[in-house]
């Protein structure tokens, strides 16, 4: 667990946000919310449980309170949000075989600019001059899919029914590289637009962490 995954209490600007998620998952029962989202179903602890970006999660119903499985520690912000809408709007209907750019997500136009700022350029920013094979370590640490091409891709499972793909471009003195963060064809089924917005933060920020801490950066 690198320190971009772990969080801190919810601000005060952000309740409503939160607000929000948990009465979309609490309008739903669990056993709806297991068949749609793929989410395990445990009536014992009454809480779902599933792999996220490599990390059990645990997300207690009908509060919609998010830890690491078997800790007190909580998921980054953006991510607990994102993970309680997720349980709350899944929709069950099978993924596609096409991965997507943000901007082509239902009202991704909107978001696109910060989403390109905060997430794709950043990656740029701080790996694409770096050592590709570090990277790619690093994202198997996280449980990603690393595809066999002379650039960086690879296929992180960021809930159950929600794969997310990083595809990076190395750059040098002569040329920038580039970056694009893809969602499955069938990501508007499963969140609303922000929070896939959030997502792409979240996880470009956690490979970032992972990889800097795993190689001492």
């Amino acid at each position: 667990m690198n320190k971009a995954m772990i969080g801190k209490e919810t601000p005060k600007h952000y309740l409503d946000a939160v607000n929000k998620a948990r009465d979309a998952f609490a309008s739903r029962d669990p056993q709806t919310i297991e068949k749609l989202s793929g989410a395990e179903w445990n009536g014992e602890l009454s809480s779902f449980i599933f792999k996220s970006i490599g990390q059990e999660l645990q997300v207690h119903y009908p509060d919609g309170n998010v830890c690491f499985s078997g800790e007190d520690r909580i998921p980054a912000l953006f991510w607990r949000i994102s993970i309680v809408n997720y349980l709350g709007h899944a929709s069950g209907i099978p993924l596609s075989n096409e991965f997507i750019p943000f901007r082509s997500l239902k009202s991704g136009m909107m978001y696109a600019r910060n989403f390109k700022g905060m997430t794709e350029d950043r990656l740029v920013r701080k790996l694409s001059r770096q050592n590709f094979d570090e990277i790619r370590k690093a994202a198997t640490a996280l449980e990603g899919r690393v595809f066999d091409t002379k650039h960086f891709h690879a296929e992180f499972d960021v809930f159950p029914q929600f794969p997310m793909q990083i595809v990076l471009w190395p750059g040098d003195d002569e040329m920038e590289g580039s970056a694009t963060v893809l969602f499955n064809s069938r990501a508007d089924h499963y969140l609303p637009t922000e929070d896939s917005s959030y997502l792409g933060f979240v996880l470009s920020d956690i490979l970032i962490s992972q990889w800097q801490e795993m190689f001492n950066y």
